[in-house]
C-alpha cells in the first residue's frame, strides 16, 4: 500500500495525472537486458562512430492499476564490455495497446555515476511480446544522447543507437 501510494504521489507531482485513488497493490515487474548498436561523437568538424560496448540492464517497472498504459521504471545500467561502468537510469514507458503484442515509447534520463560521469536523455520504442501472463520478451530501440559528463570530448556530445533485447517478468 505505501508503494501504491508513493507512485500515485510520484504521478501526481509530475504532473502527469490530477490525483489517483489509493489502491492496495501496484504492478511490479523486473526486466534484464543486454544491448549494443552503435556510439557516434564529434569534435572539431570530424565525427567519430564505433559500435557501443555491450550494456545489461535491470530494471524495476511500477505500473499503478488505474493507469495501466504507463509505467515508470528505475534501473540500473552496467557497460560490461570495454571499460566496466555503471549508471542509473530512470524512464517511463507508455503502452499503445494492451495486447499480447504492446507496442510502446519510452523516454528516460540516463547517468554514469562509476568510473566516469555521463548524464543524458533517451528516447525510443519497442514492442514486449507476452509468452505468458508472467513471462515476455521486448526488443527496444532507442536513441541516447550524452551532453554532460568528464567522458566526454570538448565541447562535444555522444550519441547513441543501440537495440536492446530483454526478457521480462511480472509480479
Amino acid at each position: 500500500m505505501i508503494a501504491a501510494s508513493a507512485l500515485a504521489g510520484m504521478l501526481w507531482v509530475a504532473g502527469l495525472l490530477p490525483g489517483l485513488a489509493t489502491v492496495d497493490r501496484i504492478g511490479v515487474n523486473t526486466t534484464v537486458g543486454v544491448s549494443t548498436g552503435l556510439s557516434l561523437a564529434g569534435s572539431h568538424g570530424v565525427t567519430y562512430a564505433r559500435r557501443s560496448p555491450a550494456m545489461l540492464s535491470f530494471e524495476v517497472g511500477l505500473v499503478h492499476p488505474h493507469v495501466p498504459w504507463l509505467e515508470l521504471a528505475p534501473g540500473i545500467l552496467l557497460e560490461v564490455e570495454g571499460r566496466v561502468a555503471l549508471g542509473l537510469q530512470a524512464q517511463a514507458r507508455m503502452y499503445l495497446t494492451s495486447t499480447r503484442f504492446r507496442p510502446y515509447a519510452v523516454v528516460g534520463v540516463p547517468a554514469f555515476v562509476v568510473p566516469f560521469t555521463l548524464l543524458g536523455a533517451k528516447a525510443g520504442g519497442g514492442v514486449l511480446a507476452r509468452l505468458h501472463d508472467r513471462f515476455g520478451i521486448a526488443l527496444e530501440v532507442g536513441a541516447t544522447v550524452f551532453f554532460l559528463g568528464d567522458d566526454l570530448m570538448p565541447r562535444s556530445a555522444l550519441a547513441k543507437l543501440d537495440a536492446t533485447l530483454a526478457l521480462r517478468a511480472n509480479f
